[in-house]
Formats: C-alpha cells, sequence, structure tokens
C-alpha cells in the first residue's frame, strides 16, 4: 500500500513539474502606441514591487476586528477598526487606504521608476463567514486595480509586470488539486 501511495504522489509531483514548464511565458503588460507616453522616458535604475493590497468594499471604520471589520461596534476602542485600516488584524484594506496609496504613488513616484512588478492578491480573504466572497467580486476588484494600474503606470509608458496572487482565484487559495488520501 505504501508503495503505491509513494507511485500516486510521485506522478502527481511530475504532473505538477511538468506544468510548471509547460506554462506560458509571462507575459508584460505595456502601454499602447498611440498612449500619450510614446515619448522614450529616461531609465532611473528604479522598479515599484506592489502586492497584496487586498481591497474590501465591505470595511467598515469602527466595527469589529473579530468580524473581519464588517459589522458590530465594540465597547472597547482597542477592538475598533481604524479609519486608513487596521494593521495586525484580521482585517484588510479599506478602499480609501488603497486609492489613496496609488493616487499617493501616481503623484509622488510614477515618474521615478522604470517598471512595476505588480504580484496580486488584489481581492480581500474569505475570512467573513456572512460576507463569502463571490466570483464576480473577485473579478470586479481584479478589474477596479487593474484599471488603476493602466492609469497610473501604463497610460505614461510605465511597464506593469503582473502575476495572479493566491487571493485572485476561485476557489481562495487552491491552485493545484490533489487527492486528499495521499498522506501529507
Amino acid at each position: 500500500m505504501q508503495t503505491f501511495t509513494a507511485l500516486r504522489l510521485l506522478i502527481l509531483i511530475a504532473v505538477a513539474v511538468s506544468e510548471a514548464f509547460t506554462a506560458p511565458a509571462q507575459v508584460t503588460l505595456q502601454a499602447p502606441a498611440t498612449s500619450q507616453a510614446s515619448n522614450a522616458r529616461k531609465l532611473t535604475g528604479r522598479f515599484l514591487h506592489i502586492t497584496d493590497m487586498h481591497p474590501d468594499p465591505h470595511y467598515k471604520p469602527h466595527t469589529s476586528i473579530y468580524k473581519s471589520c464588517h459589522r458590530k461596534n465594540p465597547k472597547k476602542k482597542r477592538d475598533r477598526a481604524g479609519f486608513w485600516g487596521t494593521p495586525f488584524e484580521e482585517c484588510d484594506s479599506p478602499l480609501r487606504l488603497t486609492d489613496f496609496t496609488l493616487r499617493y504613488l501616481d503623484k509622488h513616484w510614477s515618474s521615478e521608476i522604470d517598471f512595476v512588478i505588480w504580484t496580486g492578491d488584489n481581492a480581500r480573504h474569505d475570512e467573513d463567514r456572512k460576507i463569502p466572497r463571490t466570483t464576480d467580486e473577485i473579478y470586479d476588484l481584479n478589474r477596479a486595480v487593474a484599471k488603476k494600474m493602466e492609469k497610473i503606470f501604463l497610460n505614461k509608458g510605465i511597464p506593469v509586470i503582473p502575476s495572479i496572487g493566491n487571493n485572485d482565484v476561485w476557489p481562495h487559495v487552491i491552485f493545484f488539486v490533489c487527492d486528499s488520501s495521499i498522506p501529507g
């Protein structure tokens, strides 16, 4: 039985490795040739890495950090969600924070970078059982962040190298389905 299980595990690993090597190459998002950025940009030797923004359209300031910052007004101030977010708690980012951050980058940094590495996680975590994530929400949040990347960077001729994060897919956090009977 152990030999059979080990063989199944070996086959599973072989399939995963072969899929990794046969996946299509990563494609950099480039600004259209007709954009206002057709002038050559002076290279600075700097790049920007944007990741794990986790914008949450359901975030509400002053709600409970124990309810994903979505509902209930706790009595203790330390248990309340902040206006600009709640670091180190089980809450994702309020839209006002992600929007402010991207506007700040646009105003203060977009002229100082050569390219952007954008490694996803543009959707909120699925921590709130009363407000479960839907595929529409995931796709809408991905589209909204992509439009902002286009406006802030691509339209200025700054290439964006995207990658999908584990929270940008459905089902949540799952990239590879495997046989759960295989011992881990």
